[in-house]
């Protein structure tokens, strides 16, 4: 039986990550624009998958709980997902939708664009149902995803793990996973947009922080789910609802752990009580191209640091 096929050992998991999957198609023809691309070369997306993916390299024993269709890019999934030794027990396979596609470019060091492919997709067709609670308690860990709190369905699910993982006494990860157009704010051409002031989405994943041990997001994700107008106004409103461990992804190619009630490491002021300690992770977040994979590595080796007792 290939490794991922395989129900969850004795041992249990050291992690489920829960949300978005994908068939990303990445322009071959680096430094083109989108609609000058000749060919692409095909690989597994979607944040929390890629993170199972990479928790998974890093020797943990990593599951997901998304949705692909019944078709040749949703086999192409959770056949990918054997071979990395993600166990496929929570991939659902939904015979009415299909798998999500994303196509993108790398334009130059700074433009990424891309167009996602996500109406009425398999991964955004989970529901409670398909939270199992004996699978939750199976894991160390629980990573919520912030697009699949855009949706009654899926911020169902993902509400109903979180108080399965909390009943078990496990620890609980949001990765903020902020598109705007997937939140409806900006239109089908907009998958770059990376930040649009929301009240509405503020709101909606400040009700979630309170029930993470950890959130992780970069500067914009972190804006967008404190709802201030720089980093440290949002970082202070987190503040007022958890003193829980915030992650900023720097935009510098560098990352810092927020201790409890602490700014990031550049700002010299704190929040609440004083920094206790302060770490850095060696994930491998630099020099990786395109810009929006290296944030998803480095909660890779923040899951790894859960595993082996931290946060």
């Amino acid at each position: 039986m290939p490794s991922g096929q395989s129900d969850v050992t004795a041992d249990g998991l050291d992690v489920i990550t829960i949300g978005r999957s994908s068939v990303d198609l990445y322009g071959k023809q680096i430094g083109s624009r989108l609609e000058d691309i000749s060919s692409f070369a095909k690989s597994v997306g979607g944040s929390p998958t890629n993170i199972a993916i990479g928790a998974a390299r890093l020797g943990l024993r990593a599951a997901v709980i998304t949705g692909v269709g019944d078709e040749a890019m949703g086999r192409f999934i959770r056949e990918q997902l054997a071979r990395e030794g993600v166990v496929t027990r929570g991939v659902k396979v939904d015979k009415d939708r299909l798998t999500a596609l994303v196509l993108l470019a790398v334009e130059n060091d700074t433009t990424f664009p891309l167009i996602f492919y996500r109406e009425n997709c398999a991964d955004m067709g989970l529901g409670e149902a398909d939270i199992d609670p004996a699978f939750i308690a199976s894991a160390k860990a629980v990573l919520v995803t912030g697009t699949h709190f855009s949706q009654a369905n899926t911020d169902a699910a993902q509400r109903k793990a979180i108080r399965l993982a909390r009943a078990a006494g496990r620890r609980v990860a949001f990765d903020i996973d902020y598109r705007p157009n997937l939140w409806g704010l900006a239109g089908h051409a907009a998958g770059e947009e990376r930040y649009i002031k929301s009240d509405r989405v503020s709101h909606h994943l400040q009700t979630v922080l309170a029930d993470c041990d950890l959130i992780v997001g970069t500067e914009e994700e972190i804006r967008i789910a404190g709802g201030g107008d720089d980093v440290h106004a949002a970082l202070v409103r987190i503040r007022a609802i958890t003193t829980r461990r915030v992650v900023r992804y720097c935009t510098a190619n560098r990352a810092s752990l927020e201790a409890r009630g602490t700014t990031p490491m550049n700002q010299a002021h704190s929040f609440g009580s004083p920094c206790a300690t302060r770490a850095r992770f060696s994930a491998p977040v630099r020099n990786i191209s395109p810009a929006q994979t290296w944030p998803k590595a480095f909660a890779t080796s923040a899951l790894q640091r859960r595993a082996s007792g931290g946060w």
